[in-house]
């Protein structure tokens, strides 16, 4: 009998090469990836799953919880967690088989790990149903029908609407249960969930209506149900929005980031100055030379690390004072702002008539110019063009900039905006990939959302929703 492995979360390159690895070690293997919830709670109901490979930073769940899961589900199973040290596993029911550093160093042990761990095991019972395994899922999940009616909801969703069991929200209609957050999500919920499965690959924003009290902001994340072809129904999953750097830890990376400043200046310069100082003395040989270079280097890009966390966090820690202000004045006075770096790159920023909008000023001019600053590093050919408009969407504002770089593979667009996260290496375009992690910061702060798509030409777009009602000096 083949065996069973799921690889749960992690970014697409670590889950191809743990599914490399598996099936290498276990020949004959059928190798699931689960990159969001919806594809684990699939997996998870398996008859049978022998090896499970979780990522300790799933942005739908807590590891510990999906491995208690796992435990709990398959007895039998080894599950072996991508990330962790032992001393941060408190919890008995969340202990892992056995866990691995991320990235290439720990997978290229993943198949020994697994093979001893695996030798041999007594299998345990399984549940009755696959429902109630998607119900210990800790994210919310509903099972539609074709017409898009609910006819299942785990309890993380019964939870998450108020009710108090599934048989309330039985054959109501989606359109019911959430309400589309802009007029771009509300075409596009309108549309069908067929279309809108696949028209905004982060998921749409919605706002999911509690049986009491204010709704609840939410992304709405749905797969497609198939059956010979036909269409059979939905499985939608609303995640709901938690801050990535609020409270303590966001107070910890500030401080850590700051102290950390201080020690690599100092180590930057004293190293800069020795290297001076042997070189004037002509005693600076050619290999010393360049190890002195790499330590400048070196120090230098975690400079620029910690300059750009620091951004990231303030960004989200500081209160947003809200205010109405004019986006083509607020326009003008960035590019005059950037003017040396767009003459020295021969860039053109073109913009018309934009509106007076609802926002903060700050974070708003902090948006454009890392847009703009993108479009003129990533530049094709010909010299960088960025255009700047804006589009009048009911309740809210479309903000379109446009550029003629050289664009961004469709299946790299959720992970741009995934702090220090960069699809080229530091010697093709330096930087540290925190510019646009910012600006997606900057619009969940003000309810909205963005996302890219790839320009029919070349380049790319990049589209934030402003919603026009925000409350005044509220706190991001």
């Amino acid at each position: 009998m083949s065996r069973h492995a799921v690889i749960v979360g992690g970014d697409a390159h670590e889950r191809f090469l743990a599914a490399l690895v598996l099936r290498d070690a276990l020949p004959g293997a059928r190798v699931t990836e689960a990159a969001d919830a919806i594809s684990f709670a699939t997996a998870v109901a398996m008859d049978r799953l022998d090896v499970a490979v979780v990522a300790r930073e799933l942005h739908w769940a807590d590891a510990f919880d999906v491995i208690a899961l796992l435990h709990r589900r398959h007895p039998g199973s080894v599950v072996v967690l991508l990330g962790a040290t032992v001393s941060n596993l408190t919890e008995p029911d969340a202990q892992p088989d056995a866990h691995l550093s991320p990235g290439a160093a720990g997978l290229a042990r993943l198949g020994a790990v697994v093979l001893r761990a695996l030798e041999p095991r007594a299998r345990g019972g399984r549940s009755d149903s696959a429902a109630s395994d998607m119900d210990a899922v800790p994210v919310a999940l509903l099972r539609l029908s074709a017409d898009e009616r609910v006819m299942w909801a785990n309890a993380a969703a019964v939870a998450l609407l108020g009710h108090e069991e599934t048989v309330s929200l039985a054959g109501r209609p989606l359109r019911d249960i959430v309400q589309p957050a802009d007029a771009t999500t509300g075409t596009a919920l309108e549309t069908g969930l067929a279309a809108a499965a696949s028209a905004v690959p982060p998921g749409l924003e919605v706002r999911a209506q509690a049986v009491s009290g204010p709704p609840v902001s939410c992304r709405l994340v749905v797969r497609t149900e198939t059956r010979d072809g036909a269409l059979t129904g939905f499985v939608a999953a609303l995640l709901t929005h938690a801050p990535a750097m609020a409270g303590g830890i966001g107070n910890l990376l500030f401080g850590i980031s700051h102290d950390l400043q201080q020690p690599l200046t100092t180590t930057r310069q004293s190293a800069q100055m020795l290297s001076d100082r042997l070189a004037a003395q002509a005693r600076l040989a050619a290999d010393e030379e360049r190890m002195l270079r790499r330590i400048v280097s070196g120090t230098e890009r975690m400079e620029a690390l910690m300059s750009g966390l620091i951004e990231y966090v303030r960004t989200g820690r500081t209160a947003m004072s809200v205010a109405s202000f004019d986006l083509g004045e607020t326009v003008t006075e960035v590019v005059r702002g950037m003017q040396a770096t767009l003459d020295g790159a021969g860039a053109a920023v073109r913009w018309g008539n934009l509106p007076r909008i609802q926002g903060s000023r700050t974070d708003i001019s902090r948006l454009i110019e890392n847009l703009v600053a993108n479009a003129v590093k990533f530049h094709g050919p010909g010299k960088p063009v960025v255009d700047i408009s804006c589009e009048d969407r009911d309740d809210s504002w479309l903000l379109l900039v446009r550029d003629n770089g050289i664009g961004i593979p469709p299946d790299q667009a959720e992970r741009i905006f995934e702090p220090f996260q960069r699809l080229h290496t530091d010697s093709e375009y330096p930087g540290t990939g925190i510019g646009l992690a910012i600006c997606r910061q900057v619009c969940e702060r003000h309810g909205g959302r963005i996302w890219v798509t790839p320009n029919p030409d070349r380049g790319s777009t990049f589209h934030i929703t402003i919603p026009k009602a925000l409350p005044h000096d509220s706190m991001g």
